[in-house]
C-alpha cells in the first residue's frame, strides 16, 4: 500500500503489525545466525518507507523475530525491537493467541513534516521480494515526546 496520507511532524512513529509466517527461520539458518563469515541475517518481513514534505524519504525495515513474528503464538513474549501490543485467544486456535506486535520508532528528521507513508513487501538477501510471511499492519501511529518537567 503506498501514499497513506499524514502531513506532520512527529517525533516517534508505532507501527502496529502481524505477520502470517509461511517460512519460518530454520534450525540451520539459527546455527549461521552466530556463525563467523557467512552469517545469516534474520529477513525483512515487510519495510515502511516515510516520504517527508521537503521530498526526502527513510526506509523502516520490520524483521522477523526482531520486529514481528507469526500472528498465532502459545505464549506471546515481547520480541528484541516490539512489544506485544494486543493478544486475544480464539476458539478455533486452541491453546494459540492471535497476537499483533507494537514497534516504536524514532523519527529519523523530526523536524520535518512526514507527507505519507507507504507499506512496502521485505526484500530477501539478495534484494528481490521476500517471501517469508504475509505481514498486514493495522495501524501506524504518530507521537510526541513530552518536555522535560510536564
Amino acid at each position: 500500500m503506498t501514499g497513506i496520507p499524514v502531513g506532520r511532524q512527529a517525533d516517534l512513529l508505532f507501527f502496529l503489525h502481524t505477520a502470517n509466517v509461511t517460512r519460518p527461520i530454520s534450525r540451520d539458518e539459527r546455527k549461521r545466525m552466530t556463525a563467523g563469515k557467512r552469517r545469516f541475517k534474520r529477513p525483512e518481513v515487510l519495510r515502511y518507507v516515510l516520504h517527508y514534505a521537503d521530498g526526502g524519504t527513510a526506509s523502516v525495515p520490520v524483521i522477523l523475530e526482531k520486529h514481528v513474528n507469526h500472528w498465532l503464538q502459545e505464549a506471546p513474549m515481547p520480541l528484541e525491537g516490539a512489544a506485544v501490543g494486543w493478544s486475544a485467544g480464539l476458539q478455533s486456535a486452541g491453546d494459540k493467541r492471535a497476537t499483533l506486535y507494537s514497534m516504536q520508532v524514532a523519527n529519523p528528521r523530526p523536524d520535518v513534516p512526514i507527507k505519507s507513508v507507504d507499506v512496502m513487501p521485505g526484500k530477501n538477501e539478495k534484494g528481490g521480494r521476500s517471501n517469508r510471511a504475509v505481514p498486514a499492519v493495522l495501524a501506524i501511529t504518530l507521537g510526541e515526546l513530552a518536555e522535560q518537567g510536564q
